[in-house]
């Protein structure tokens, strides 16, 4: 769910986010993952989506990989202007095993800083945070 309204989806192997209204069915946004990912390659969406913020600043993040799952970026988007806010690859080139699967769950650190944990598939368990 969006926090301004909506469902986020996204259809296998398409690069669009789409978000509908959850009454209806009628689209209300698109989002491109492939036109934000700052890399070569084709980009899909693959992975459980989290959103933090409220209403008038969600954040989503997702990640996205090429289809031949060459390579794959964890992403922050901007849901309000469809921006990318941050992206940081995570594959390390080990191909599927790169692949985030799950949700994003987001921590505060010691330093009082917000951490993004997840698990890939086969890559281990990752922490990403600013410095």
């Amino acid at each position: 769910m969006d926090p301004g309204g909506g469902v986020w989806y996204y259809a296998y192997g398409q690069s669009e986010l789409l978000r509908l209204d959850e009454y209806n069915g009628q689209l209300l946004q698109t989002i491109n993952v492939d036109t934000l990912i700052p890399d070569t390659g084709t980009y899909i969406p693959a992975s459980c989506m989290t959103i933090a913020g409220d209403d008038t600043a969600p954040i989503m993040i997702v990640s996205a990989t090429t289809s031949s799952y060459s390579r794959t970026y964890v992403a922050a988007i901007d849901l309000r202007s469809g921006s990318l806010v941050w992206s940081f690859r995570v594959d390390q080139g080990t191909g599927t095993n790169g692949v985030p699967m799950g949700q994003f769950p987001i921590v505060i650190n010691s330093a009082n800083k917000p951490v993004v944990v997840f698990s890939t598939y086969g890559n281990g368990v990752w922490a990403l945070t600013s410095n």
